[in-house]
């Protein structure tokens, strides 16, 4: 994992193509073919001196580059390839940040050299925008500002080919320092200054940067209608931009309501100031009316501010507004702009070009963009007689029948005939009766024909829909029918004539016999219509809306019959309560039918009735209409001249800033008047304002539980308030914990900043309480605590999912993975601090709980998200310690019993985060090139451990030997006790160790004289705070190749064990003080898995981040091990040059052992164990030892005793592999260093003197077999 990239993840920065892009807004026409290779690493021939140069770069090895640098610095202004690249622009193309800070530091002359460009034209900076690294362009532009200027071959500068390749947030950033003076409009002196600035507006736009298209057009409006390098223009590009305007955006139901409440203050065009205070004494009577009507908006806004606080769609629907009305302010900007043109600049902008494309793309219903047409006043007239080379004119185009993708947004096949003939009845309006009878040349048919044709399907399926809905509705009507009039006859008894509730039942029970017939009768007319096409503009969906209107009346009214005939009934005898839950049942169906059935009745009314266009063609075919038939031509310029009237009225009142910022809609077709608050439909539909609300209130249960997921803090907040969320809680992320809010309070004073508070997993009392701690002098606002919303973690994702005990980390079979977790919903609000309730279970694994994880995770990544804002406070509420590798205890600002404050560095935040989630990915994928470490070498240092025995000072010796051998410089740090003799002492220093004494930790679950009574004493490392990180290396195992990448990795890395463990043979650790009284606090309650150091380790740092097993591996062949696994272990312990990293020998150690050969194959408990490719590799490195140091691994008299009594039990069992054949030659069976040298004697003591000549009888080991086994590390494998 190479963190150090500037670039993107999964960018490739050999693959870019320089400005090769195809805009979604361009046709295919318009593909830049400018296109050329970015160099692929050739170097010329007289340059091949820095080919160490060019790799060293490309691979992204700081130190490398810099020693070459330093040997060569006159290679900053070489050309390392045949097209001119300096190293600069290698590093740039490369994406290696920091390879890139080092060459620009070096740069003595940045504003020269940093302009230099290659053969084909292009600057770092330009290779900067082609990838999209604002760090890198940042590094650039700081060093040399005057860069953001300087153009390529095809004269763009780099905002411009970052829009190019659609990186938003560098063109954020080169906007903010790219002189406005390089997008000016053009002149004559320099034609591409404008070319630049209009190609960033077109791009823009089709990005979605609609705030930088704007600013551009509000500062130089000319850049509206400015032609950029691909003659493009700003109103071309908004008019292939559907998604830009509310039409090109389908909302459900709900969405429109609160789409339509949503206000977007525009942007004040300072150019407009003026203008804006010439009309404001004319709008001044309009006063009273928009108090009114703002206090209605305020209203709405307020309820908004709380759903966008809940609901995170809310704030999807807020951004959509958002760009919807600032490309509105840019139409708004290009509308004005066009009046002062005349028609040869008109035509030189592409104006008319435009237009035609939104006339070629009426077939795609985009209404908002075809709107402009009635900007043109009477010119628009000479585009509605325009068609293209196939004689297609702008009813042909609308009598094609409309793409499925927008089609399918209408519910029911007779309603999307209904939107297509309201389609082309609107655009007829617009063609003169000449082209109405013009025919095409491709199908040879008229656009009446043409349309006839496209729709043959359509108006069958409308007429299946429509027959379907009316039969059913007829039975239910039919039904209801025969109940109401046989219920007049049957009155129940105890009615009184004069008795309200009889008059209640007379009422109600006509009503619904007379509502129920003429629904009946409207159903009965849908089914006997000849379904034309022109039935389903109005006739159909009329009948439609006054059944289902009346079939509800009906069966509301039967309801109110029935009920008032319950109560009657039984109140006699039994009162009130027994006939009231029958009352509330009954509302049920009267609900349900509404819900779901008020929706499309109301959709096919506001499209049938509320729609201006339709009603303007109604109006002009009325009888009144029909007796001006011979002046159509002067009917048609008033209603183009009324039309134009109305836009610029708009126009005029949108551009105070006072309205809603929507799009204009002088053609206003179809659209929801809930999503334009300035439509001319607006009144009427205000009155279904109330009727939408209360809709909206009883769906929002049902929608809160379908749309949403379960989210971590939900179910509590909610629950006590809102019965109807019926989802369960998930367990694990339940925490059971009386908060102490004393020590809340307490610990919230040691804070002076801000109070804006996050919270996470609390109930609704406890925020409740949240909201009042937060509360200061300076702010006693509630709305200072804000909720994070975070989904729970699948139930398939465990603790097993994450640390599984294998990994195919080889990737023979698989691509290792780890499970997603839900990605917490940063809130884009700046926050003081960050709070988080985390659940603690003591019972068990309580430190390995998926939930407990999960809310530290989304705790950091919002911590880690601030970019800047955030001011450095996560607090945590919880009886267990947070997890102290991702929380470290440096960090810990304050402790108050339960809750627990860290002020955390975002910077190793951010970079912990980048690790994957748990061991089910390697954090240093096998095969990544090693990378040096970034941290000052003299901070970081191997160490060891070494206490209450000597036995394997030889293998510290030899451990050490091996680092200095693999090339490593780093410090040797190694921790004895007292027991450990001056003389050994000698000659640990004498390898490289540095010796620091310790006082020993005994583990209070051990028992006395037991093998890990004091190995407790590993956790002294953690005070060894000279140093920033360590790697910790067991006293058994070699050293092969260098490992100093792994000073980069955070703490703990570690290899896999067994189940979800990590391996403390080697690992790397952070030292601190606090860590280590952490260790200690819990030493008495915390239980070992194995009663080591090893599981004591593991129960506290349960985080632990995987690294390959080739840097821990084990000299150890299970007892499953295949032939073939057996082969590739021992072709890896004796790989030449070697493959492994470091090589753990488990076991009988070397150096207790022959010489001659492994004998661990002289025991069957230790057989696993044997391996003389890998004893004799360890042999290789102590005899590159100094002659001096071999003393310290000679053998004691009691040692060659025990090796020669384990050789004739070999013999005497016969072993197969034969080993105890061989001759013994170790010379250090000639030295004796005790007292008692006759070792034979002391074997013939303790040893022959117990043999028997009783077969079944089984010699006892010597004592020191059983303690060697058990001190074994690994050993409980």
């Amino acid at each position: 994992m190479d963190t150090e990239k500037g670039y993107p993840r999964g960018f490739r920065a050999d693959s870019l193509r320089p400005e090769t892009v195809h805009r979604s807004f361009r046709s295919d026409s318009m593909q830049l073919d400018e296109a050329h290779e970015l160099p692929q690493g050739e170097i010329p021939q007289e340059n091949s001196t820095y080919l160490f140069l060019f790799k060293n770069i490309d691979s992204g090895n700081l130190e490398a580059t810099k020693e070459f640098l330093d040997r060569n610095p006159e290679a900053l202004n070489v050309s390392l390839t045949t097209n001119g690249d300096r190293p600069i622009h290698k590093a740039v193309l490369s994406g290696h940040i920091k390879i890139v800070e080092e060459i620009i530091r070096r740069i003595d002359d940045p504003e020269q050299v940093l302009k230099i460009k290659n053969d084909n034209g292009y600057t770092a900076l330009t290779y900067a925008a082609t990838g999209g690294s604002v760090r890198i362009a940042e590094c650039l532009v700081n060093k040399c500002p005057g860069l953001v200027s300087v153009r390529n071959a095809k004269e763009h500068i780099p905002i411009v080919v970052a829009s190019l390749y659609g990186h938003k947030d560098l063109v954020r950033y080169l906007y903010y320092h790219t002189p406005l003076s390089d997008l000016e409009p053009c002149d004559e002196s320099d034609e591409h200054k404008g070319k630049n600035g209009a190609m960033l507006v077109t791009n823009c736009i089709v990005d979605g940067l609609y705030g930088i298209a704007l600013d551009l057009i509000q500062r130089y409006p000319k850049l509206a209608y400015t032609r950029d390098s691909d003659n493009d223009t700003a109103i071309i590009a908004l008019a292939q931009t559907p998604s830009a305007f509310p039409s090109g955006t389908h909302l459900a139901f709900w969405q429109r309501w609160i789409y339509s409440c949503i206000h977007i203050e525009k942007i004040i065009n300072p150019h407009e100031v003026h203008h804006h205070h010439h009309h404001h004494h004319h709008h001044h009577h309009h006063h009273h009316q928009d108090k009114k009507s703002q206090d209605h908006n305020r209203y709405q806004e307020k309820l908004l501010k709380h759903l966008k606080f809940l609901f995170p769609r809310v704030r999807h629907i807020y951004r959509l507004k958002l760009g919807h009305a600032r490309a509105k302010e840019i139409l708004d900007c290009i509308c004005q702009e066009i009046p002062n043109l005349d028609v040869t600049q008109q035509k030189d902008a592409g104006l008319n070009q435009a237009l035609f494309k939104a006339v070629e793309n009426v077939n795609q219903r985009q209404e908002k963009i075809f709107s402009l047409i009635y900007h043109m006043g009477a010119k628009k007239n000479i585009l509605a007689t325009s068609w293209d080379k196939l004689h297609n004119n702008m009813l042909h185009h609308a009598a094609y029948r409309a793409p499925a993708s927008r089609l399918n947004l209408i519910p029911g096949a007779a309603l999307q005939m209904q939107r297509e003939l309201q389609w082309f009845k609107e655009v007829e309006r617009l063609v003169q009766p000449k082209h109405r009878k013009m025919v095409n040349l491709k199908q040879k048919k008229t656009p009446q024909a043409l349309f006839k044709d496209q729709h043959k399907d359509l108006v069958d399926q409308g007429e299946k829909w429509m027959k379907e809905t009316a039969t059913s509705c007829t039975v239910v009507a039919a039904l209801i029918t025969t109940m109401m009039f046989s219920s007049a006859f049957t009155v129940p008894a105890g009615y009184e004539s004069s008795n309200i509730l009889f008059m209640i039942f007379i009422i109600s029970d006509a009503i619904s016999l007379f509502t129920s017939c003429m629904s009946l009768l409207m159903f009965l007319g849908i089914l006997k219509s000849r379904y034309r096409e022109e039935d389903f503009l109005r006739s159909l969906p009329t009948k439609l809306i006054v059944g289902l209107a009346t079939l509800f009346l009906s069966m509301a009214t039967m309801i109110v019959s029935f009920v008032v005939t319950l109560v009657v009934l039984v109140e006699k005898k039994n009162g009130w309560w027994v006939s009231a839950p029958f009352i509330l049942l009954a509302v049920v169906p009267v609900g349900m039918f509404g819900v779901l059935q008020f929706p499309v009745l109301l959709e096919i009314f506001c499209s049938t009735y509320l729609s201006s266009s339709i009603h303007q063609f109604h109006m002009a075919n009325s009888p009144a209409a029909a007796t001006a038939t011979a002046t159509t031509g002067d009917s048609r310029r008033r209603l183009s001249a009324s039309i134009e009237a109305i836009c610029k009225r708009r126009f005029r009142r949108n551009s105070k800033g006072g309205g809603r910022s929507d799009l204009v809609k002088p053609f206003n077709i179809i659209t929801f008047p809930t999503q334009d608050k300035n439509s001319s439909s607006c009144c009427c539909c205000s009155k279904f304002q109330i009727v939408k609300l209360l809709l909206f209130i009883l769906l929002s249960a049902t929608l809160f539980t379908i749309i949403y997921s379960p989210q971590a803090y939900h179910h509590s907040f909610y629950h006590s308030s809102s019965r109807w969320i019926w989802r369960r809680q998930d367990p694990r992320y339940v925490s059971d914990l009386d908060i102490n809010w004393d020590d809340v309070t307490k610990t919230l004073e040691t804070v002076q900043e801000g109070r804006t508070i996050g919270v996470l997993n609390f109930d609704s009392n406890e925020i409740q309480r949240w909201r009042e701690v937060a509360k200061t002098k300076d702010n006693d606002d509630e709305e200072n605590v804000l909720l994070l919303n975070l989904d729970y973690a699948d139930k398939n994702v465990t603790w097993d999912a994450l640390y599984p005990e294998w990994l195919d980390e080889e990737q023979e079979k698989e691509v290792p993975v780890c499970p997603n977790l839900p990605k917490i919903n940063v809130p884009t609000r700046r926050l003081d601090m960050i709070v988080v309730k985390l659940p603690c279970r003591r019972e068990g694994n309580w430190s390995r709980d998926v939930g407990r994880l999960h809310l530290q995770m989304a705790a950091a990544t919002v911590a880690a998200s601030a970019k800047g804002f955030f001011r450095g406070h996560v607090l945590f509420v919880s009886r267990c310690f947070p997890i102290p590798n991702l929380f470290r205890c440096k960090d810990l600002v304050s402790r108050r019993g339960d809750v627990w404050l860290y002020k955390p560095n975002l910077d190793t935040l951010r970079d912990k985060l980048q690790l994957p989630l748990g061991s089910c990915e390697l954090s240093l994928p096998l095969g990544i090139k090693e990378r040096p470490s970034l941290g000052n070498p003299k901070r970081e240092a191997y160490a060891t451990i070494l206490h209450s025995a000597h036995v394997y000072v030889c293998g510290a010796i030899a451990a050490a030997q091996s680092i200095r051998q693999s090339g490593s410089t780093r410090d040797l740090v190694i921790l004895v006790d007292e027991n450990i003799s001056s003389y050994h002492r000698s000659g640990l220093e004498a390898a490289g160790w540095q010796i620091r004494t310790i006082q020993r930790i005994r583990n209070p679950k051990a028992e006395k004289d037991a093998y890990n009574e004091w190995n407790y004493s590993k956790f002294r490392l953690w005070q060894l705070t000279d140093y920033d990180k360590i790697i910790f290396i067991d006293a058994d195992l070699l050293i092969l190749r260098n490992i100093d990448f792994l000073f980069s990795m955070p703490e703990i890395s570690a290899t896999g064990n067994n189940g979800t463990l990590f391996n403390s043979g080697v690992m790397v650790i952070e030292p601190c003080n606090c860590t280590f009284e952490l260790l200690m606090e819990h030493i008495n309650e915390i239980e070992s898995y194995n009663g080591g150091d090893q599981g004591y380790l593991n129960e506290v740092f349960t985080w632990w981040h995987r690294i390959p097993k080739h840097m821990n591996f084990l000299k150890h062949f299970w007892s499953g091990d295949e032939d073939d696994v057996r082969r590739k272990k021992t072709e890896l312990f004796g790989a030449e040059p070697p493959v492994l990293y470091v090589l753990h020998y488990l076991g009988m150690k070397p150096w207790l052992c022959y010489r001659d050969y492994d004998c661990n194959f002289n025991s069957d408990i230790f057989v696993e164990f044997a391996t003389d490719i890998a004893h004799r590799r360890w042999w290789m490195v102590h005899d590159a030892m100094p002659q001096e140091l071999h003393q310290f691994c000679y053998l004691r008299s009691k040692q060659k005793a025990q090796l020669e009594y384990d050789r004739r039990q070999a013999e005497a069992a016969n072993y197969s592999d034969g080993h105890w054949k061989i001759r013994v030659k170790d010379r250090r069976f000639k030295i004796c260093i005790d007292k008692l040298c006759s070792w034979k004697s002391m074997l013939r003591h303790w040893g022959e003197s117990n043999w028997t000549d009783y077969e079944s009888f089984v010699p006892t080991p010597p004592a020191i077999t059983a303690l060697r086994r058990s001190s074994l590390p690994g050993h409980n494998l």
